[in-house]
Formats: structure tokens, sequence, C-alpha cells
């Protein structure tokens, strides 16, 4: 091989060498850990349509190598060492291509796309340059398209702008034979010796200051939905969705913008937060936006890397309202803007900051708004469209851009296609929309009550949740018992033993108890202890508690006494009603009051005038019980039932499996387990009969059979451990009875066994954070899985993928539930919450919400819903997890060893609860 000589002075003669900013060689550097995809994320290209005349190609290749000259960093390439810019006189040649002779308006289009793209996409080398470069196509006699394209390390936006405004004086100048009267443009090496000086000031170390104490804590990583798993090492391939938004949309927000005292680009960026707030459910939220160096340093006419980029952070709160937040954003951005020279690299290094490589640290979502770009662009005799090139790399995971002027405006959505779908990111937009439609009508809104644009859904998702039905949504349950009580009062309400309630007698009692009560300063909004026995008083407990206004707090004397002691203190209760006897020693802290006592106080005080208790401004959004159950660590997590969600479930259990006037429920669950709100209010609501079973006769099979007999029961729930029971304390021949099923997986032999025997068996699902049961379906012994059937009235149910899609019907993943009964969220649970209660994707209604029950199933083809047991294989019992501390409890509760046998056998791990 014969050697080649080198000469290290070839090549353009060398003009000046201008150092790195710090900017630039985080720019240079990402290029060389990223490789050509990464260098070509950061290009930016733009077209210009030149219509309405000939284009002088004379006179636009001497504007520009005019721009050139002008510009230093348009003749600058970068040194291998990537510490400074080699500046030259060397100026790229126009390249240029006729492609009038294409007639067909499709082929031509096709080309125009693969052009822009082959632009946006070009590999600039570094090293030997130009960083730079223009294309024109000639489309026709008078159509021409004009590309610019440059690397990052040397434009930004604003450059952009100026390079264009320059052009266009210096292409009509030379068209019309003149020169142009340019003022002289300030050089970028201006800009990096102002920069260095400014890093040595006691301003740079405030910025530095600033930034520290707002990230001491490191941040926290923004986590969008994807619709594919994060790849371990970071990719750049992109595609970008275009989105107008209506010119009377875009007025109005400038508008509400201007009330709150705000810009238009703080308007925008508040928006979008809300947005990302609205989607991740996370309260802590970073977000880059680039800030153009030539304004904070006065160098206005600068082209070149000035840029850098803020990460700003923001707390959004679903309990704020648009208008707060969005005021409290501009003071935030005012300070990010006073400190913005300080570049993302250098703040990196400074933060204990998690580093991954599949993702990019700190900021992982960006916005910009680029307005006016094309202002004061103009070509002597045509006329111009200004089109920003989608790049097709990307650097950040979602790049948000409002592009355009006055009120056209296009969001400009640069997404990472190992991440996301094309659907998932129109959605996105959509959704921006849709906020911005409902802050210009209300800009008091609070943020929770911000909606998202629906989801599309897959066909057989909106058959099977096609359930909204009317119901009483502004009624209280207590409103519908004291309804029922004045239709029929004198209708038997409740039964025990040989004790009898009629409807009169209840919900008098009630009230005398509730005047009791509130003489005892019990108030609307607070909590009351519940430990009682099944038994009348504890109905009328349970009504004289919501008659003030307050909620319920039920507790099982039978739990242990710790966890009944950390419910009271978490709950805030502000008293215990419990039976006479010892006081429990469960009850630090919380007045305790007897039931028996204050029964016969209300009683005593019933004999006087005027003692019906105060009116309670109670409404179907207050709370009406609050109950706990536990999660996988076993620390019990309460949740918040309102009058509303209690509401909606009892009118749609009325509805299917159905109670009449006619009915007898027997009650045989406690108070403890949610279902139990079923047993006892539903025959309520409609003037049926609640049968109430010791707890004696729950845990003994021939007793429970013969009282279902004696009192003419037609209507029972229970889970399948007590159907069992029922069945082994020789339960043979058959009953009028419909019978509810839950709790747990209901076995095809238990199912098989208990059809003859019933009049009809239903299946039913569902987690206390959904309000007892979210679906139901009646078993009827064919063949085929036995199912949980389909949603009530009001809820509904998706099978869902990790990314919170829906997965195709006989697919399996996760059951996710809303609708009316869906909790707020857990009690003073804020990061589980966050986890297991997200923004219902969905439905579009404000402040709606999805739970995410951690169980697996999937959708049949007949339209019903198969549960398949935990996602995380743990056996969990109705309401609460088994923990070592409670197993003793839970047996204690069957009537020997050998039902607990029986049970485990026709109970394998994997249920529905």
């Amino acid at each position: 091989m014969q050697a080649v000589d080198f000469y290290p002075f070839a090549g353009p003669e060398l003009a000046r060498l201008i150092p790195f900013t710090s900017a630039q060689a985080e720019v240079w550097l990402a290029c060389q850990l990223g490789g050509d995809d990464a260098s070509r994320a950061y290009n930016e290209s733009v077209s210009l349509r030149l219509r309405g005349g000939p284009l002088e190609l004379p006179a636009l290749r001497e504007a520009l190598a005019a721009l050139a000259q002008r510009h230093e960093v348009l003749r600058a390439s970068c040194s291998a060492n990537g510490c400074v810019l080699c500046v030259t006189d060397a100026v790229p040649a126009l390249d240029y291509e006729d492609l009038s002779a294409t007639a067909d308006a499709a082929a031509l289009a096709v080309a125009l796309a693969s052009h822009a793209a082959d632009q946006a996409t070009h590999v600039f080398d570094l090293l030997a340059g130009p960083l730079w470069r223009t294309t024109a196509l000639r489309l026709a006699p008078d159509d021409h398209l004009l590309t610019l394209t440059a690397h990052h390390i040397i434009c930004d936006g604003w450059s952009l702008g100026l390079l264009l405004q320059d052009l266009g004086q210096l292409y009509s100048a030379a068209a019309r034979g003149e020169k142009a009267a340019l003022p002289p443009a300030m050089q970028y090496s201006e800009y990096a010796d102002a920069e260095a000086l400014y890093q040595q000031s006691a301003e740079y170390r405030a910025a530095e200051t600033f930034w520290r104490a707002e990230y001491a804590d490191g941040g926290s990583a923004l986590n969008l939905p994807t619709d594919f798993a994060r790849p371990l090492v970071r990719t750049y391939a992109s595609e970008r969705f275009d989105l107008p938004l209506p010119e009377a949309l875009v007025a109005a927000l400038r508008a509400a913008g201007r009330q709150a005292g705000c810009s238009f680009n703080t308007t925008l960026l508040a928006l979008f937060e809300v947005l990302l707030f609205r989607v991740t459910g996370q309260p802590d939220l970073v977000v880059g936006m680039p800030a153009a160096g030539q304004a904070a340093t006065g160098l206005t006419s600068v082209v070149g890397h000035c840029v850098n980029l803020l990460p700003l952070r923001s707390h959004p709160r679903g309990d704020l309202a648009f208008l707060d937040y969005l005021q409290g954003r501009k003071m935030a951005l005012f300070d990010a803007l006073e400190h913005q020279q300080l570049t993302y690299g250098s703040l990196l290094r400074q933060l204990p900051v998690r580093r991954e490589a599949g993702r990019l640290p700190l900021v992982a979502v960006l916005f910009n708004v680029d307005l006016g770009l094309d202002d004061g662009v103009a070509f002597a005799d045509l006329h111009h469209e200004l089109h920003s090139n989608p790049r097709g790399f990307e650097n950040f995971e979602l790049a948000l851009n409002a592009s355009g002027a006055g009120n056209r405006l296009t969001l400009e959505c640069s997404y990472n296609t190992g991440l996301f779908r094309p659907a998932r990111v129109a959605r996105l937009l959509a959704s921006f929309v849709h906020l911005a439609e409902q802050v210009v009508a209300r800009p008091a809104t609070l943020l929770a009550d911000l909606a998202l644009a629906p989801a599309p859904l897959p066909a057989a998702y909106a058959r099977l949740n096609a359930t909204e039905i009317p119901y009483p949504a502004a009624a209280t349950l207590t409103s519908l018992i004291e309804a029922q009580a004045l239709a029929t009062p004198g209708k038997t309400a409740v039964v025990f033993g040989p004790t009898a309630l009629t409807y009169a007698e209840l919900n008098t009692q009630a009230t005398h108890l509730a005047a009791a009560l509130q003489a005892r300063h019990l108030r609307h909004g607070q909590l009351v202890g519940l430990a009682l026995e099944r038994t009348p008083a504890l109905l009328v407990a349970l009504l004289a508690v919501l008659k003030c206004g307050a909620a319920y707090l039920p507790l099982d004397p039978a739990y242990p006494a710790e966890r009944l002691r950390f419910m009271l203190a978490d709950a805030e209760a502000s008293l215990l009603l419990t039976s006479a006897g010892p006081r429990p020693g469960f009850a630090a802290g919380v007045p305790v009051l007897t039931l028996e006592d204050v029964l016969a106080e209300a009683q005593a005080a019933a004999q006087l005038p005027a003692q019906t208790p105060a009116p309670v401004p109670a409404t179907s959004q207050d709370l009406c019980y609050l109950l706990y159950t536990s999660g996988s660590t076993g620390q019990p997590k309460g949740v918040p039932v309102t009058h509303q969600s209690i509401v909606n479930f009892l009118t749609s259990m009325q509805r299917e499996p159905g109670i009449g006037p006619d009915d007898r429920l027997l009650a045989v669950s406690t108070i403890s387990f949610d279902i139990a709100a079923l047993e006892l209010f539903l025959p309520l609501i409609c003037g049926a009969t609640v049968v109430l079973a010791d707890g004696y006769t729950t845990r003994d099979g021939r007793a429970l059979r013969q009282l279902l007999e004696a009192e003419r029961i037609t209507l029972m729930q229970a889970t399948p451990a007590t159907w069992t029971l029922l069945l082994a304390a020789g339960w043979a021949s058959p009953l009028p009875l419909v019978a509810l099923c839950g709790a747990e997986a209901l076995p095809p032999a238990l199912a098989q066994r208990l059809l003859p025997l019933c009049q009809a068996l239903w299946n039913l699902y569902g987690p206390t954070e959904t309000t007892v049961w979210a679906t139901l379906g009646r078993v009827t012994g064919g063949p085929g899985p036995i199912t949980v059937g389909r949603p009530i009235a009001n809820t509904q149910v998706y099978v869902l993928d990790e990314q919170g899609a829906p997965v195709e019907p006989g697919t399996v993943g996760e059951l996710v539930i809303g609708g009316a009964g869906v909790a707020a969220g857990y009690w003073r649970r804020p990061a589980l919450t966050a986890e297991r209660f997200r923004p219902d994707v969905f439905a579009g209604q404000p402040g709606s919400r999805l739970y995410w029950t951690g169980d697996a199933g999937r959708l049949l083809p007949n339209g019903e819903i198969e549960v398949l047991g935990r996602l995380d294989e743990q056996l969990k019992l109705r309401g609460f997890r088994i923990e070592p501390g409670e197993i003793e409890a839970t047996l204690t509760s069957l009537p020997g060893i050998a039902q607990a046998v029986v049970v485990a056998q026709e109970h394998p791990p994997g249920h529905q609860r």
C-alpha cells in the first residue's frame, strides 16, 4: 500500500477559532456518545414555499454567499477534540433540482415528503463541515421550495428566524441589483466571550444556587404511559404528529391568559403541564423549555447555538383551580428565566439525579413555542409559506412545539417511536384541545375535574360498558330509606329472632338517636366508629349516624386490637359507639359511648317536644362510610364511599338480580365486610324485610339452614365458604331462594350443587374500592367457565395491558374498573392512590377515575368477564389479604377444622377478590 502524505494545512483557510460554549460542548458529547441518530436529532430544518413569480437563482446564490459571510458560524466546523469552532471562508453550494416535469400531483407530493425527510435526517460531518445546507426545488415556473437545514451546534430557533429575515432581504436586494442595507450582525464569538465572562460572575453563581435549591432532592422522573417497554439503551427514531388548533380556541386562550395576567406562552405551558398531570397523576413534574440566550445577553442578532434548556419543575394538585395554577406558574417561569444562563449539563453535574441508559436524566419531555418565526421575512415579488420539517430523530421522549402566527397555531408533537404509537399521541393532543376548551369556559375548574379526551374503544368493550342507566344521583342513602318509611310505615323492616321493627319504628328510633348524638356534638362530616353486633340496634345506629350528616367506620370486635386501634386513629374518628360491657382496649384517645346508654337517652328525650335532629346539609357527595381493607404490605387502608356511590350500587342491585317488597333477605355478613351494605340497606330502599342472623348462626350450617326455612328467606348473599357450610349441614331440598355468591371464586362443583336447590344463582365480583360489587352474572350451569358476568349500572370494566390499552377479547390482562362506584382514592394514602386510582382515559368525564384491581381476567366472546385470579398470585380474602397476625382471627370464624379442610379443598389460590 502506497503511503499518503499528510498535509495539516490542506482545506479552506482558517479565519478564526471560537471556543466551544458549555452548551455546544454538551451537544458535541451527546453526538459522540449517541452516534449518527443522536446527531440527526439535533437537526433544525425549515422550508419556504415561494410562489407568485420566478425564483432568481443567481440572486439566491448571491444571497446565500452573503449570508454565510455575514454570520461566521455558517462557515464553521468542529475541532476533532470538541473544544473549538473552526471558522473558514468556505461557503456551501446551493443544491438545485427541477421537478416541474412531474405532472402527477400524488407523485409530486411523495417526492416533496421524501425530500423534506432527507433534509431533516441529513447526517452532518461535524469535523469537515459545512454544518448547514440549502436546497431549492423548482415545482413550476412560479412555484419553488427552498429548504434550509442546520445542525443545532451552530443554530437554534432564534437563529433560524434571523437567517430567514436576512436571507429575504439579501435575496430581494440581489434580485433588484441593489446592495442590501443590513446593519452589522453581532458574531457568535462575541456571545462565546460574553458567556465566558458571565461564568466568572456573581450572577452565574446565583443561577447555580437557584437551580441546586430547586432540585436539591434530585427531582422526579416523568413516567408517561407508553405503548412499548422502555429500552435499556436510548433510541432516537421519531415521528411527528401535527394538530392545527381552532383559531377561536387560540383567541380564547390568549384572552384567558391576559385576564389572569399571564403571557400566552405561560398559558400554553401551564395547560401542557396540566395535561401531563392528568395523564400521569404525578404531582411533581419536570418539563424542559428552551430559552434563547440572545435575549438574555442583549446580543439579539447573533446566529449560533445560544439556547439553554430550562428544567421547569411544577407541583400540580387536583384541588387547585386552573386559574390559580396558571398564576402560580407565571412567577415560577419568571424566576427560571431570570436564572436561565446555566446549561442543562452543568446543572446535572451538580445534582443527585439517577442516571439510566434508557432515558434522559431529569427532563424527558420538551415544550417550546415558536410563534412568528417568519415575522419580517419577505422575498421580492414572491409570497411565502413557512413549514417546519419533522426531524425523524428526537432527543426527548416527547417534544411539543406550538408554531404559527397570530391565532393560527399548530401543535407539532415529535415522539419516540420506540415508546409510543401514533394513536396515543393523537389522543394526547386531542386531550390538550379538550382541556383548553374546558379552561377557557371555566378557568376556576379544579385540575382534578378537568377531563381528558375519551380514548377510542374496541367495539366489544363499547358493548360491554353500555351501562348508563338513570338513578337518583342527587339522593342520599338516608333520604331513600326515609322515603320508604313514609311510603310503607307499617311494613316490617327488620327482624331479629322474636324482635321486629316496622319501617316507621326503625326510622323514628334512628331519628331520636340522631338527636341524642347531636346533643353530644356529633356534626356533619365527622366519622363515628361502630363496634356492634348484628342486631336491630345496629341498623338504628347506622341510620342515626347518617341522619347527622356524619359517616360510619365499621369495626369488627373480633379483629386484632392493634388493627382496630390503627383504624380509629387513622380515620380520626370523633367517637366510638360500642355495645355494653368493658371499655374496649382499642379505643385509646377516642370518646366511647355505649349504644344502650345513648338509646336510653334517646327514648327519654323522645317524650319531650321538638326532639328531631336539626336539618343536616348532607349531599350525595358526602361520605357514607369509611371501610378499611389491607394491602400487600398488611397495613390497613381506608376506602371512602360516598352516598352517591352506594345509591348507584343499591339501585342497580334492585333492578338486577332484583328485589321487591315481598322479599326477605337474610343478612349474614359482619359489618366490616363491605358486602354488608347490600344486606342491610338494599331491602330498606324498596320495602322488603331484612332478617338478621346472629354470629352463632352464621357459623353453624344446621342453624343457618333452619333459619332460612323458618323465616321464609327469598334472598341471601354469601361467600362460597358459607354456601359450602350449608351443603355440609345437609341442605338437600330446593328453596324459593335467590342465591348471591361472591368474594371468592365460585368453584364449578359448588355451582352445580347449588343450582337445583335455588331459584336462581348469581356470581358477583368487585373490589371494595369500587363500592361492593362491580359485575354480576347469572349462573346457568351451561358449558364454558363460570364468569362474573357484566358490569352493573353506570359501571365500566376493561381488560388492559401494562400500557393501559384494551387487550383483544380472549386475551388476558388486568381488570380495571371505572364508573359511579369508584372511590376517590385511599384515605390519606396519596402515593398508593396515585398508583391504583388513575385518570379514566375512556370516559372523558371531569374527575373520573379507573381503579386498577391487580386481578387478571379476560373478556370472553359471549361478552362476559372471566376472572383468573391475582396478577401477583397472592391469596387475598374478601377485602383483605391474610397476614400473619390475622390468620388466627380468620380461622375462628369457621366452626371446625373439618370445615376448614373442605373450604381449602374447594378454594384453590386464585379467586375473584
